[in-house]
């Protein structure tokens, strides 16, 4: 490649979308280490936000059972209330 000119494409910059240096509590993992083996055992929540021009967007919170993993259809409210 070097011969020919050629160079491979400079890597990508990755987009850091976690902040864990921030004022909130930090909770524990509880299910670390932990074999789900039936459905119900553990849920998984996650809820993603998209920053507009002048505010914040909120996505669908997403939930899922661990065992299944499956996502059962839910809607979320337009605004977050602390």
């Amino acid at each position: 490649m070097r011969e020919m000119g050629l160079q491979r494409p400079p890597p990508r910059r990755r987009v850091r979308t976690t902040d864990s240096h921030h004022p909130h509590r930090r909770y524990l993992n509880r299910v670390a280490g932990l074999t789900v083996a039936h459905p119900d055992q553990v849920w998984v929540a996650d809820i993603t936000h998209v920053r507009l021009a002048q505010t914040f967007a909120y996505l669908t919170p997403t939930e899922f059972d661990a065992a299944w993993r499956s996502v059962p259809g839910r809607t979320s409210p337009p605004t977050i209330v602390r």
